[in-house]
């Protein structure tokens, strides 16, 4: 079975990177997931429109029928996962660095896209709105979860040493770390047997 990530353990991780998504309605959000009724992430957005334009133009979509017509992609993401809404707020006064720094020292992480997050720490300098999404969309990505996001979801290169990228990496194993997101079911490099997976 395919893996998905439930909005639980996203605003785990996102507290784990000192990044607190506050529950908001839609009209006053500027951060959302689309998820099935069991809470799986299915989508991430960023509602920038005023007084929630993009949250409840989308909420409208529910409506429509993906076979008696050509709608956007996400009609029949919604329509056939029975998509709901999970709103949320950033502030970024309220980001707290100390936790990335917390991560960063107590397992020893190192590298030149460490050390722009470092920088970024120490210069107190928040996540953007936009960087926030990013994250949400990277914490997915580096989970191995599937999201339904193009923007910012690439498998390959592409994003690595990008500042949500590396935040996501640090958040996710500060997480597991913790025990805030379930760590069971991933392999460690003790337990790999190089013969097995050699092509």
């Amino acid at each position: 079975m395919a893996k998905l990530m439930t909005v639980d353990d996203l605003t785990k991780i996102a507290d784990s990177a000192g990044i607190p998504l506050v529950p908001s309605s839609p009209i006053e959000c500027d951060l959302y997931v689309i998820a099935d009724r069991e809470g799986n992430c299915l989508y991430v957005g960023q509602s920038a429109s005023q007084e929630g334009g993009r949250v409840l133009y989308e909420i409208s979509l529910r409506h429509k029928d993906p076979t008696t017509a050509i709608h956007s992609g996400i009609v029949a993401l919604m329509v056939e996962n029975d998509g709901v809404h999970y709103a949320w707020r950033y502030d970024s006064d309220s980001f707290d660095g100390s936790r990335l720094d917390e991560v960063i020292s107590g397992q020893h992480w190192e590298g030149e896209a460490v050390d722009t997050v470092q920088r970024r720490v120490d210069s107190r300098n928040p996540p953007t709105l936009y960087e926030v999404e990013e994250f949400l969309i990277r914490s997915h990505v580096r989970t191995g979860c599937l999201i339904a996001n193009s923007q910012h979801a690439s498998q390959w290169d592409g994003p690595v040493g990008r500042f949500p990228d590396t935040v996501a990496a640090l958040a996710i194993d500060a997480a597991r770390l913790s025990g805030d997101i379930d760590a069971s079911n991933l392999p460690h490099l003790g337990d790999l047997d190089a013969q097995k997976y050699q092509p």
